[in-house]
């Protein structure tokens, strides 16, 4: 369809824009709980281990390091959806 005029091209943007707009914020929902999900597995299996074999092995090393990278995943989603909050 081609728009005839400025305000029915304006129309199907918004429309497009609108529609984008859910499909991504759907995304980054479902990223938000998958991190979520992770960090809270990560810091579980970290504890249990760190328990058994103590902080300095290599396998909760790891762990923690895995655990840091989703915590930096979470924190830069949060900083792009409120670039203000700090």
């Amino acid at each position: 369809m081609i728009p005839a005029t400025d305000n029915e091209a304006l129309i199907i943007t918004t429309r497009v824009f609108h529609k984008n707009r859910k499909v991504v914020e759907s995304m980054i929902l479902r990223k938000v709980l998958a991190l979520r999900k992770n960090i809270g597995e990560y810091r579980q299996e970290m504890f249990k281990l760190a328990g058994k074999k103590g902080l300095s092995d290599p396998q909760v090393i790891k762990i923690s390091q895995q655990l840091d990278g989703e915590i930096v995943m979470w924190q830069k989603i949060i900083q792009e959806i409120h670039p203000l909050a700090k």
